[in-house]
């Protein structure tokens, strides 16, 4: 059988032509960071800034008082380690070994490489930004996760990245390539720029709206009602509806309390799992209800409250329902937002924490009228499904990068 040719499904029209599939080796230089001795490194901001494997994140280079540290001595016989704009840097060990890489931008110039991290150069044959492209990418991945052998921490070696093969184009299609998905990239960054925005605003807004230094001139002079939790409504277990009921095919809907955590928001709109526990055996919402989680592993977690308007929803196990005639989103905000060291405080349990019900509707609260509530939760609302067309308009234009990336490449 006649080897396939190796071109990609989606071309530019002006090229033509096979691809090279070769080891990275021969188009790049790669160089492994520095061994530098504890008594040289700084937490102050003294010195030059060292570039580590905690720095790096998926697709960027992130900074912070607790991580950043600083090389306090002379750095004349290190200048080969000394970064330089658009190298490629790329951790080499931990959970996220192969998609902790990332491009050195103008702020990160200068930095000093250390160990664990690896520093990649393109050669004159090949364009940086192509290659960053195949390393940052899910067949990269794989690669690391079989070339991957260690039963400790997972980690891969300068010869095993300079072992990976891709296939290259002449250099003036690398560059095409690179800049065509450059500025999707860009558009990414930018609405990812849109999503932060939107979120540190909705933040801002709720501590002046909840605290109610900021209030509409028609509530100013209202009462604000002070009270238990226990005071305003009630609170139930839900029931049933473990991981292993929950099938595609089940005809009974159903919130379980880890899709608190890594599924829903503020505010419940569609229900995304369904179990076939028999309906006698779970409970049922009647639509309005507060969900909060009763287990979770870090104590502010339990500030991960979502609203449940919709009726006849089954309600899992590990989960405290509250049922209150005041408006549920308003609560499940206010909860979210003023009372998550409160609820942190009442946790109990040693690895995985419990938060009963019976410490949880002690908590003192103080909330406006219903008519007041509405308005605040419409507004906050508002906001959350400006942030959700932001968060929908990044993960399509991930998903189209996604299949450029599976066609313009070989």
């Amino acid at each position: 059988m006649e080897e396939q040719k190796r071109v990609p499904k989606l071309r530019f029209a002006e090229f033509s032509g096979e691809w090279n599939y070769e080891q990275l080796e021969n188009h790049i230089d790669l160089l492994s960071g520095y061994a530098f001795k504890g008594d040289d490194i700084s937490e102050d901001k003294t010195g030059t800034p060292l570039l580590r494997g905690i720095n790096i994140t998926e697709g960027h280079i992130r900074h912070s008082e607790d991580i950043d540290r600083y090389y306090t001595n002379e750095i004349e016989k290190l200048k080969k380690y000394i970064l330089k704009e658009n190298d490629l840097v790329l951790g080499m060990d931990g959970s996220k070994v192969g998609k902790n890489v990332a491009l050195i931008n103008v702020a990160d110039e200068g930095s000093l490489l250390i160990q664990r991290v690896s520093r990649v150069r393109a050669k004159k044959t090949s364009d940086i930004r192509f290659i960053y492209l195949n390393i940052f990418s899910s067949r990269f991945h794989r690669y690391v996760d079989v070339v991957n052998t260690s039963s400790g921490i997972p980690h891969i070696s300068a010869k095993q990245i300079k072992e990976f093969k891709i296939g290259f184009p002449s250099l003036t299609e690398q560059q095409k390539i690179a800049s065509f998905l450059s500025s999707v990239d860009k558009k990414i960054a930018q609405l990812q720029q849109k999503q932060c925005l939107l979120e540190d605003y909705k933040k801002g807004v709720i501590q002046k709206i909840l605290s109610y230094k900021k209030r509409l001139e028609k509530f100013k002079d209202d009462e604000i009602r002070k009270g238990k939790l226990k005071d305003f409504g009630y609170f139930y277990y839900g029931k049933g509806a473990p991981k292993s009921t929950i099938k595609p095919d089940a005809e009974t809907p159903c919130v379980r309390y880890g899709e608190l955590y890594s599924t829903y928001g503020e505010e419940i709109k569609e229900i995304k799992s369904f179990t076939n526990v028999k309906p006698e055996n779970l409970k049922f919402s009647k639509g309005g209800e507060v969900l909060v989680p009763r287990v979770g592993e870090d104590p502010l977690d339990f500030a991960n409250c979502s609203y449940l308007p919709l009726s006849g929803v089954a309600i899992g196990e590990m989960i405290s329902v509250y049922n209150t005639a005041e408006n549920g989103l308003f609560l499940t905000y206010y909860i979210n937002s003023m009372l998550k060291k409160q609820l942190a405080k009442r946790v109990e349990g040693g690895n995985v924490s419990n938060l009963y019900f019976r410490y949880v509707e002690e908590i003192e609260i103080a909330i406006p009228s219903v008519e007041e509530q509405t308005q605040i939760a419409n507004f906050l609302s508002a906001i959350d499904t400006k942030i959700a067309v932001v968060s929908t308009q990044i993960e399509k234009t991930q998903k189209f990068k996604k299949g450029l990336l599976q066609q313009m490449f070989v």
